[in-house]
């Protein structure tokens, strides 16, 4: 489990959003998307964290 449930796996990298915005806009690019995603307005606020513990 140390591989998987470790505070690195909690939150993406720089690197790891930028893939994730290229794929999105090569989706975009090519008509599988109406508009340019960038995926981090569309995270969970890491506020919930605090919630979801209590």
């Amino acid at each position: 489990l140390g591989l998987y449930a470790n505070d690195d796996s909690i939150e993406l990298s720089e690197l790891q959003y930028q893939a994730l915005d290229k794929l999105y806009s090569l989706g975009f690019e090519y008509g599988f998307y109406d508009e340019l995603i960038k995926s981090q307005n569309y995270l969970i606020p890491s506020e919930y964290l605090e919630l979801r513990n209590s």
